[in-house]
């Protein structure tokens, strides 16, 4: 198979840890550039629009937002770990019929999500007891952002696809040159004309209607299997179920995630604007630390998927315990980095000492223990490139989501844990959990199928006239 040498990378060659970084390296600058341009939007507000708790209504509607977009990212992992899967095992054709599902999968339900966002936007905001002097602004962020919906289901799946080669370079320069235009943008919107909270969410909308279109345009002129020809864009029934078996209990699962976040989001409402604001703040700043962790995960899944398809379990076992050192390595690296650096960094976006100190008191918390966070996601990664995705998601919808509720219910309103640090010590409590049921799993569950496969797949190259070195 012709492949983009500039771009892809062979997963199922060379020295492991090698292809691990090399891949990840270019989707960690990607994520953290989406986190930074994300930043940006409340930097931009809080710093020069004249609504006082516009920063507060972006955090508000993000756990909507969220919500209604995970969905679609989950499932696009289940493209990526179909597409990789063929990719390793050579069958040029079921490749491009993944990749050609996909794109549909990608307008179908970028639509779905728009019209379900609509019809819930409000309600959910006022569910989550967002502030009366929030829930407008907030209101106003969700609808503009919901009308981009769309062009960013169809760059997440249109990444998906290039990452099931290799490809982490490509969609990289995309968010740059995305991620300057909604820069630029927002300070125009914002500074030039006035604008607030509604003048980011344009910018926003602009900025993924040049991201969808720039990804297909590099799938259109791809010169491998995952080249784009837009009048074969269909569901195929077999892929899209494969599809859908692995990607939909990913979206339900950080649906949930959201659900629950969204709850968590509930209990801090209650505790007044300025801890909204300011736990807001230290969302936005933590969250490049989870960007560079989750990018094993995303990392775990083309490596495992490319490395399954071709038979080679001995590479597939390399990665139990290089995804998770990895991302332990980079989350405890980036964490230390911004625990130092907390208040200056609060402080570009808040000037209340009041938001800044409640900003403190997150970062405190979740810093000191995240890397717990990305091993978590690293096990994940790696039973879901293999193929297995709704044991994992179980696990963490009761590890993560049901013991956070059960938290909220039992402890936060406790007098001595009633207060931003009392909400957040859930989240460690739940990783730790969750690691454990996740390790248990692909010991004893999952690891004898994965030979088991890897196995199958190899005969299949053998039956073929092909060995994993030619293929």
């Amino acid at each position: 198979m012709t492949t983009a040498k500039n771009y892809s990378i062979d997963m199922t060659k060379g020295n492991a840890l090698r292809c691990i970084i090399t891949f990840a390296i270019p989707l960690i600058i990607t994520n953290v550039l989406q986190c930074l341009f994300n930043a940006v939007d409340m930097i931009v507000v809080g710093s020069f629009s004249s609504e006082p708790n516009a920063v507060g209504a972006i955090g508000s509607s993000t756990a909507i937002c969220s919500l209604l977009v995970n969905l679609f990212l989950g499932i696009s992992m289940g493209a990526t770990v179909v597409i990789a899967r063929y990719v390793g095992a050579k069958k040029d054709d079921d490749v491009s019929r993944s990749v050609h599902t996909s794109m549909a999968l990608s307008v179908v339900l970028g639509v779905l999500v728009c019209i379900l966002g609509i019809l819930l936007g409000e309600p959910l905001l006022r569910l989550i007891n967002t502030p009366d002097e929030i829930i407008g602004l907030s209101l106003v962020y969700v609808r503009w952002y919901l009308v981009g919906i769309i062009f960013n289901s169809i760059f997440n799946f249109g990444s998906a696809c290039l990452k099931a080669i290799g490809d982490t370079k490509r969609p990289l320069m995309i968010m740059l040159i995305a991620g300057c235009i909604n820069v630029c943008l927002n300070l125009f919107f914002v500074i030039v004309l006035g604008m607030s909270v509604d003048g980011v969410a344009i910018a926003t909308v602009l900025s993924q209607v040049f991201s969808a279109t720039y990804v297909v345009i590099c799938l259109m002129r791809e010169n491998s299997a995952i080249k784009l020809y837009i009048p074969k864009v269909r569901l195929h029934a077999d892929v899209t179920k494969q599809i859908l078996l692995i990607g939909v209990p990913n979206g339900i699962q950080s649906s949930l995630f959201s659900i629950s976040n969204i709850y968590i989001q509930s209990a801090i409402n209650s505790l007044g604007a300025s801890v909204v604001n300011g736990n807001t703040a230290g969302m936005s700043i933590d969250g490049f630390v989870y960007t560079v962790m989750i990018s094993f995960q995303h990392t775990g899944l083309t490596y495992v998927s490319q490395n399954v398809g071709v038979g080679d379990y001995a590479r597939v076992k390399k990665s139990y315990y290089l995804l998770p050192l990895c991302s332990f390595v980079a989350g405890t690296v980036t964490s230390t980095i911004v625990y130092l650096l907390r208040e200056p960094l609060l402080s570009l976006y808040l000037t209340d000492p009041v938001q800044i100190q409640a900003g403190v008191e997150r970062l405190t918390v979740i810093c000191s223990t995240y890397f717990l966070c990305g091993v978590m996601d690293a096990f994940a990664g790696i039973l879901r490139g293999a193929g297995y995705s709704i044991f994992p998601a179980v696990f963490n919808v009761i590890g993560v989501v049901g013991l956070r509720i059960v938290w909220i219910e039992l402890f936060f309103p406790i007098p001595t844990l009633h207060s931003l640090g009392g909400v957040l010590l859930s989240y460690p409590i739940t990783w730790v959990i969750t690691i454990m049921a996740l390790l248990v799993y692909l010991i004893f569950v999952a690891r004898p199928k994965i030979i088991r496969t890897c196995e199958e797949n190899r005969q299949s190259l053998i039956d073929r006239g092909l060995t994993v070195e030619q293929a």
